[in-house]
């Protein structure tokens, strides 16, 4: 008789972030499933959506923060064995028998119980990783490594010397129940813009990999040949002051908002009449996911997984990385031809649909975590 699988999910947070997102559409997939598992993470707003699908959650000590550089190791430490007790008494009160962790601390606990318990663990890689920082060979540490991309997979094998049978390529997929939206957020009203202009939005944190500063020079361009425009960028991080300066300098404040941090991202997207990233390098993003899904053209960089998810001119259109004048040529196109806006929406909703649910993503894990009990 085969083994009930039972799966501990361990991520850092379960806050509005990739990660996250991939760990709760994963629990709602596998319950569809009728897989139990549990998500233990150091807390977030989205423990409300998993209370609400019945999923149980484990509240780790991983990310309590500490002012005073005198306590702030030996808090770390203390967290640490913590978060690990935690886990322990977790791993035998729902049973578990698969480990599956989604960031370098979570995938430390894990290979820690892993080897306690002896049970399987897998790691999701959510994105390229460099090998100039030594955290990144925990990715090396699994049982089975779930890449969420064929690039994310090529580099663990080239730069990671991970043997190509230990790794495989799941691509990430959503919750359809959760990401359409009905309801707007009437962004357009509190940021003042008008219905009859063009509202191009992007959705990440403000770092280096999201190129932002090339989107920027980009839409200067573009707002030569359209003059009813308006940008939302949605996110915070280390470059929002830097960022908002090269608006200054390039004349853009009247046109771009940036609205920090948002717990309303999903009704400010239906807002958007494009969604647009310029990153230097991805996995393969969730926002990307929840625009297509939501009928929203997207005008992206061809990088990491995003080109096995978007077939260019069919359900969106892909420019180079670091092309300024090729992605604004490409954001003039769509904002001009309204029948092309309207092809790559319905085919972009069909996509996601068809390909890239929540419900198909678990059928693929749950045939990894069987594997990995067999090999036991």
């Amino acid at each position: 008789m085969s083994k009930e699988i039972k799966i501990l999910q361990i991520v850092s947070n379960i806050k509005k972030n990739g990660p996250a997102f991939v760990a709760l559409d994963l629990a709602v997939g596998l319950k569809q499933n009728n897989v139990d598992s549990v998500v233990a993470s150091s807390g977030g707003i989205l423990i409300e959506e998993l209370n609400s699908e019945g999923i149980p959650h484990v509240y780790i000590p991983i990310s309590r923060k500490s002012d005073n550089k005198i306590t702030k190791y030996f808090k770390y430490v203390f967290d640490f064995f913590d978060s690990l007790q935690i886990l322990i008494k977790s791993i035998k009160k729902y049973d578990i028998n698969v480990l599956h962790a989604h960031q370098p601390i979570p995938i430390i606990f894990g290979r820690i119980l892993s080897f306690v318990f002896k049970i399987p663990l897998v790691i999701t890689a959510h994105n390229i990783f460099s090998t100039d920082n030594i955290i990144n060979k925990v990715y090396t540490m699994g049982n089975k490594i779930v890449a969420v991309s064929e690039e994310v997979r090529q580099n663990l094998i080239v730069n990671f010397s991970v043997r190509k049978e230990k790794v495989i390529t799941i691509h990430n997929g959503i919750d359809i129940k959760r990401v359409k939206v009905i309801a707007s957020s009437k962004c357009r009203e509190e940021f003042g813009i008008k219905d009859d202009e063009v509202l191009i939005g992007i959705i990440a944190g403000l770092r280096k990999q999201k190129a932002l500063d090339v989107f920027l020079n980009a839409l200067k361009i573009l707002t030569q040949k359209v003059d009813n425009l308006k940008v939302l960028i949605v996110g915070d991080g280390e470059l929002r002051n830097e960022l908002e300066t090269l608006c200054k300098s390039l004349e853009l404040s009247e046109v771009v908002s940036f609205t920090g941090f948002r717990n309303d991202v999903l009704n400010i997207m239906n807002e958007l009449d494009i969604f647009c990233l310029s990153s230097d390098y991805e996995g393969l993003p969730i926002s990307l996911l929840e625009a297509m899904v939501n009928n929203i053209p997207v005008v992206v960089t061809a990088v990491g997984g995003i080109p096995e998810l978007i077939t260019s001119g069919y359900n969106g259109i892909l420019v180079p990385s670091q092309d300024p004048i090729s992605l604004a040529d490409e954001l003039y196109k769509v904002i001009s031809k309204v029948d092309i806006r309207q092809q790559l929406k319905e085919n972009a909703y069909n996509t996601i649909i068809s390909e890239f649910n929540n419900i198909e993503m678990a059928k693929k894990h749950l045939r990894v975590y069987k594997d990995v009990l067999a090999d036991e």
